[in-house]
């Protein structure tokens, strides 16, 4: 005891650990009574400040300890809402879905249990965030839905409203998203609630980016410049995070440069969650840059070792999953332990990235009419990555050389009209191969020159390669088209051997 009031008169936040240390074992070795009652509430809030302190230094696994330690010294539900709080928010920042999930289930009911209605509403809103995060937005849309309701608060409100928002976007629910955004706003404008704002023009430009380019890219930008002067570190790296979705539609190169960036801040300053995302995000993106998938194989392996969150095991697996189903050979291994580390998110976003394996399986087989009914059958679950399931339809349609398919694909790539070079580059080709397939060569000629001309300055090598292809199957007599056979060959060969 003598020794914690010693470290305590220093004032030094840095020797937070060494002082709780010192109180829990004081209290260990007191007697009971009202020394050891007292002894008990010291320890509890020194290791709540040892836990801020490893937090704001970005070592949220050590804060996580600290608050099971505290939770231990409490009992009382007023005492343990705010820990299990903090610990879901640690756990959230550790990458650790699973455990910050339950602890924010554990944080709502406690604070109801103490009838601290603000704490529940504020524990209620960190819960919507790590759902968000561990890709239940469908849970979410019916949890915030249900608490916005009840909340007359604005400022509780707007909050709430924010995360609504972010939910909708991420179970492909635009609009909706957009509605909710624009209410976030009108509530937080007047009330100068910035950090709000700053949270709602991510999710409103994140939720907008592919539908169109401008807007998003403004409000992204808008977005990174206030959540950077207001300090809101989480907030500027999503920003930046999804800017560079929105601008791999048109430069996957510098969109993989943005990714390198966000997973370098976010692995200094410890928020793990956002760096594992850049992690699963570059990926991708060196699968369909097309340019060495040995290398992207590589960076594979070597992030398993780095990340923690199964769903981000799950991304990385599924990435290798495609590569090698892409190549011809053997996936299994990847695919089974895919789902083996997505099986606690089954029913989550993270299942729809995935999905339309099977229909590309069948594509690459020759079964075109049931690749294409395959990934035909999943377009409405594939909530934001529906380019995924739609461009196999129209490379489906296109080397069956079947007319029917040709215009239901075309149909599909205009139930929502879609901005970026890559979408437009599809659409194209959709347009073309009606075209070709309809024997109007020169209407046909010059859709699919369009397609590859708008997907060619994309970064986007592997695509440029399949655009190209499908070109040469339906106009194969084309001087101009037949020229590309040494290019797509050089790029399959780069990929695929």
């Amino acid at each position: 005891l003598a020794a914690a009031r010693y470290f305590e008169q220093t004032g030094d936040e840095e020797l937070a650990g060494v002082l709780s240390t010192h109180y829990r074992a004081a209290y260990e070795a007191s007697d009971e009574g009202p020394e050891a009652d007292a002894l008990q509430v010291q320890a509890r809030l020194s290791l709540r400040a040892a836990a801020d302190r490893a937090i704001s230094l970005g070592s949220s696994g050590q804060a996580l300890a600290y608050l099971r330690e505290a939770l231990d010294l409490s009992t009382e539900p007023a005492d343990r809402g705010p820990l299990l709080e903090l610990a879901a928010h640690a756990a959230d920042l550790e990458g650790d879905e699973e455990d910050a999930v339950a602890l924010g289930r554990r944080s709502v009911e406690t604070f109801q249990a103490a009838g601290d209605r603000d704490g529940a509403a504020r524990a209620t809103i960190q819960l919507s965030q790590i759902l968000i995060d561990a890709g239940f937005a469908e849970e979410v849309v019916a949890l915030l839905s249900e608490s916005i309701a009840d909340t007359v608060e604005p400022a509780v409100r707007a909050r709430m409203l924010a995360n609504l928002s972010r939910a909708h976007y991420r179970d492909g629910n635009v609009a909706e998203s957009v509605r909710v955004a624009d209410e976030a706003l009108a509530l937080a404008e007047p009330q100068g609630l910035d950090g709000v704002i700053a949270e709602t023009l991510v999710n409103k430009g994140s939720a907008l980016a592919g539908r169109r380019v401008v807007e998003p890219a403004i409000l992204l930008r808008a977005a990174i410049e206030m959540a950077s002067e207001l300090g809101d570190v989480d907030s500027e790296l999503r920003a930046r995070s999804n800017l560079a979705v929105l601008q791999s539609l048109d430069d996957l190169p510098a969109a993989i440069r943005g990714w390198t960036e966000v997973r370098g801040v976010a692995e200094r300053i410890g928020v793990r969650s956002i760096a594992e995302w850049a992690v699963g995000s570059l990926s991708w993106g060196y699968l369909e840059r097309g340019e060495d998938w040995d290398a992207a194989l590589a960076h594979i392996e070597e992030s398993m070792s780095l990340v923690r969150s199964e769903s981000s095991r799950g991304f990385l697996h599924g990435s290798a999953e495609q590569i090698l189903l892409l190549r011809g050979e053997d996936e299994r291994a990847e695919r089974e332990a895919r789902e083996s580390a997505l099986g606690a998110f089954e029913g989550s976003e993270f299942d729809a990235w995935f999905l339309h394996h099977p229909g590309w399986k069948l594509l690459l087989a020759g079964s075109y009419r049931e690749a294409f009914d395959s990934l035909q059958a999943i377009i409405p679950r594939l909530r934001q990555v529906k380019l995924f399931g739609r461009h196999g339809m129209v490379g489906a349609a296109a080397w069956a050389r079947d007319e029917e398919l040709a215009r239901a694909a075309l149909a599909e790539t205009q139930v929502e009209p879609y901005s970026g070079g890559v979408y437009r580059a599809v659409g194209t080709l959709a347009e073309g191969s009606v075209l070709a397939l309809g024997a109007d060569a020169a209407g046909a000629r010059e859709r699919l020159l369009e397609a590859e001309r708008r997907i060619r300055g994309t970064g986007w090598e592997w695509w440029t390669a399949l655009v190209r292809l499908s070109a040469m199957f339906l106009l194969p007599d084309d001087p101009v088209i037949a020229a590309w056979e040494p290019l797509v060959r050089s790029r399959l060969e780069a990929c695929l051997l």
